[in-house]
């Protein structure tokens, strides 16, 4: 679809749950979540109040205020596995003869895409949101931190390709405490803070991340992050086991493509937002646990993981809400 044309879709999305009586409110920040008998009171920015029969939590990966909010009023998170890692470009023609070959050379076939993975003991290092001819992003939400991610216009026609190269963060990394998951992430990207210069992204080429160099020029592939990028050092802001698998990765990777082993390739930090650091547990029934009328959905709720299966997973707690006991009765009655 491309970032150019998503946006009209989300408009037009938003004008038409309008023009079927619903109501955007834009500036307005979940501060309190009350669940009487038959209804939810939902207050905002610390004032304002909207009651409903149910509450549909759609939050995003991201909503860490509303996650602490969320505990503070007593609803059950818990600490999950997630990635940590960074975006790395190649030059999108080098991808598409790889992929290719000759064929690239025609211009009749789509921009090539790409998948990599690989396992060692309980953790695996992989590509993640593979955006062909597109750009590296500025994705941060909150001041004093970097986060990075990827995009495409529609026509995918740009110089560079990225992808995410995200590293399995377990559980056990943070002492499994939804505060630690958060605090494990938020660590990260303040680390990535101090090397930004005018909100630059700390970056090295992947021949000085595996040598432990600092990188002090580009070559060959030039970095896409809009804000300009620093040469830094990646393994002194993330975590070890973070650093040391990723190494592993791009040296087997280069064995299946050989734009991996391209050595001017950029590496830009940090990629720490792939997935959502916890979930909200919930009943056969999609609520959350404890709660009749609240439902966490999507990747906010930590039970789905992209745009696809958060739509599903929206879909499926809808129905789960008009059916009611039903919905549990027809085979449904399933934790996830």
């Amino acid at each position: 679809m491309g970032t150019d044309k998503l946006k009209s879709v989300v408009k037009n999305i938003r004008e038409e749950i309008v023009r079927l009586g619903g109501q955007v409110h834009f500036n307005s920040k979940v501060t309190k979540i009350k669940e009487e008998k038959d209804f939810c009171t939902v207050e905002v920015n610390g004032k304002e109040t909207f009651s409903a029969p149910a509450v549909f939590l759609a939050t995003g990966h991201s909503a860490h205020d509303t996650y602490k909010m969320l505990l503070d009023e007593g609803f059950e998170l818990i600490g999950k596995d997630f990635s940590v890692g960074v975006r790395i470009e190649h030059l999108r023609e080098d991808v598409e003869y790889s992929m290719y070959g000759k064929a690239a050379l025609t211009g009749l076939l789509p921009p090539a895409e790409y998948s990599v993975s690989y396992r060692e003991g309980g953790r695996g290092v992989y590509s993640f949101c593979m955006c062909p001819g597109g750009l590296v992003m500025a994705s941060a939400s909150e001041n004093g931190s970097i986060v990075t991610n990827g995009m495409s216009y529609h026509a995918r026609n740009l110089t560079n390709s990225n992808s995410a190269l995200a590293v399995s963060v377990l559980s056990s990394d943070y002492g499994a405490s939804p505060l630690g998951a958060m605090e494990y992430q938020r660590n990260i990207e303040k680390t990535a803070w101090q090397y930004a210069k005018n909100n630059s992204a700390p970056c090295q080429t992947v021949k000085d991340f595996l040598e432990d160099r600092i990188t002090v020029s580009f070559g060959k592939v030039v970095p896409s992050y809009p804000h300009g990028v620093t040469g830094a050092r990646l393994d002194t802001i993330l975590p070890a086991h973070v650093s040391a698998l990723l190494k592993t990765g791009l040296r087997r990777f280069a064995g299946a493509h050989s734009f991996f082993s391209e050595g001017t390739a950029p590496l830009t930090g940090v990629e720490t937002r792939t997935s959502s650091p916890v979930r909200m547990p919930r009943d056969k029934r999609l609520r959350a646990s404890g709660h009749n009328r609240v439902y966490p959905i999507g990747e906010g709720a930590g039970w789905a993981g992209g745009i696809t299966s958060a739509a599903l997973d929206g879909l499926r707690a809808a129905e789960s809400y008009i059916l009611g006991e039903d919905y549990e009765n027809q085979g449904n009655g399933t934790e996830n």
